[in-house]
């Protein structure tokens, strides 16, 4: 075993030898470096030594290495890598002249045909989806549950709900119940008012409602509680829905005449039924009276800028004269009346009359710049030129009515007139016959007595009874000319006419006697 052992130390010697051998050999050339070309290039051989590592010298034959050195492996020397290939040249090719190409025709464009509309997928184990009239009856179940064992602190957030309830729900069959309850939860907080309008709005939105009975006997109770004074127009109100009419004009005609009602207890709620119509009927041709509605809602209850936004609001968006003439003239009578601005008001009115003649509003502006004129500016007699103007402009008008009133209030109280006077209101009984002229004729007979115009008196009496005989005055004003006639004109035989045309005219009349045993008198 020794022997073998010996010997192949020695086999591993001389293979050793030979390495280190082949090695220096190796030092002797200089390596070949690939340079950025791919071409090869020699390097100085100092340069090449730094590329091999030192080999461990030699053993010397015969020298036996110890264990230590035999257990040492020594690194191998890998060789360098080869060189990469020398790139290919590129070869550009000849340009080649470029084919011409012919456009196609569009293709035909063909819609594709609808997709069937996806269906949701079931997830598995879920539970069937509510329809929406089972969502209202649990929602509407749930609130009436509430409303029923609510403590007084939970009604304005239970109010709340129910009030988005209903607006959401307001066109599903059985909204009127929602409707209903809100009233009720309104009622118990105490707000009777708006417990009221709710009744009436549930009226006019669901005219065939079964709840119609026992909401107008509701609205009987609030009224005896709290609106004692507005029974009689909100029973009247309770009457009026009519069936055939569309929601708007039914929504229309009850705001209409809950703005009539003078209580101020009913400001808030009416105001926000104002606001909600022109919420949800913007576009409507009823927005635009119930957006003037809102203004004078407000100038009534003394929010009085608040009305002329609204009214600068209906001449910004609307373009019916109608509309435009009514806003302006409201304009007009709340910087008259209320801010007593009279230099604005005289300009809303002026406006009025010149950009919308053909408005009834036209000629009442007229009367109302005569009336600041002469109350509020000191300009009488420029007033009654405007009230001349009105008569001319719009004969047989309430305008012209009022234009000759005023006119002889001005002659007779500021202009010292009272002829004149007598004259305006001779000429109103012309243009206005029936109650009118007898009431104007009574009052110029009256300035003709304190004038000490007898003979104008006992004519104005007799003018009366003749233009009017089918009034009950007619036969007192016969009465009246005779003692007139008799008494301050000393003119009997005019008196006996008078009396007689009493007689003749008036049979039935309670002074028909009296004026027999008179002539009788007068005969002797």
């Amino acid at each position: 075993m020794r022997h073998g052992s010996v010997a192949f130390l020695g086999a591993l010697i001389v293979l050793s030898g030979a390495f280190a051998a082949s090695a220096q050999s190796e030092q002797m050339e200089a390596p070949a470096v690939a340079n950025p070309e791919g071409d090869f290039e020699v390097r100085p051989m100092e340069e090449a030594k730094e590329l091999i590592e030192p080999l461990t010298p030699p053993v010397q034959e015969g020298e036996i290495p110890s264990p230590a050195e035999l257990g040492k492996t020594e690194p191998a020397i890998e060789p360098p890598p080869p060189p990469p290939p020398a790139p290919k040249p590129v070869v550009k090719p000849l340009p080649q002249p470029k084919p011409v190409v012919k456009p196609l025709p569009p293709p035909e464009i063909v819609a594709p045909p609808a997709a069937p509309a996806e269906q949701p997928k079931k997830a598995s184990g879920a539970a069937p989806a509510v329809d929406l009239g089972q969502r209202f009856e649990a929602e509407l179940k749930f609130y009436e549950s509430s409303f029923e064992t609510a403590a007084p602190e939970l009604l304005p957030p239970l109010l709340e709900q129910v009030d988005a309830f209903f607006q959401h729900y307001r066109e599903v069959p059985g909204a009127d119940q929602a409707l209903f309850l809100r009233s009720v939860i309104r009622e118990k907080q105490g707000d009777l008012p708006g417990a009221a309008v709710d009744i009436l709005k549930l009226l006019y939105e669901y005219p065939q409602t079964k709840l119609a009975f026992n909401s107008k006997r509701k609205l009987l109770d609030i009224a005896d509680k709290r609106l004692k004074k507005q029974k009689a127009a909100l029973t009247e109100i309770a009457k009026a829905p009519v069936n055939g009419l569309a929601l708007p004009a039914r929504s229309t005609m009850l705001l209409r005449s809950l703005v009539d009602i003078p209580e101020p207890l009913l400001y808030a709620p009416v105001a926000a039924e104002l606001r909600e119509f022109l919420v949800r009927y913007p576009d409507l041709p009823e927005s635009g009276e119930i957006t003037i509605l809102l203004g004078r809602h407000y100038f009534r209850n003394e929010a009085h800028r608040p009305a002329i936004l609204i009214e600068q609001k209906v001449l910004a968006l609307y373009k019916d004269p109608a509309l435009l003439a009514k806003a302006q003239y409201q304009i007009g009578d709340i910087y008259a009346t209320a801010l007593k601005d009279f230099n604005k008001a005289v300009e809303a009115y002026q406006s009025v009359a010149e950009k919308y003649p053909e408005t009834p509003e036209a000629a009442s502006s007229y009367v109302r710049i005569a009336k600041i004129l002469d109350e509020n500016l000191n300009q009488s007699a420029l007033a009654v030129e405007k009230l001349e103007e009105i008569v001319k402009l719009y004969p047989k008008t309430e305008a012209a009515h009022d234009a000759y009133l005023e006119t002889a209030r001005i002659q007779k109280g500021k202009l010292n007139a009272a002829n004149k006077a007598v004259t305006a209101l001779e000429a109103l009984a012309d243009m206005f016959p029936g109650d009118r002229a007898v009431s104007a004729l009574k009052q110029a007979a009256e300035i003709s007595d304190g004038l000490k115009d007898y003979a104008s008196e006992a004519r104005i009496y007799e003018k009366l009874a003749e233009s009017t005989p089918q009034d009950k005055f007619a036969p007192d004003a016969l009465w009246e000319a005779a003692d007139v006639y008799e008494k301050k004109l000393l003119d009997p035989s005019a008196a006996r006419k008078a009396l007689e045309k009493l007689v003749g005219a008036h049979p039935s009349s309670k002074l028909f006697k009296k004026a027999q045993k008179r002539l009788q008198a007068m005969n002797k």
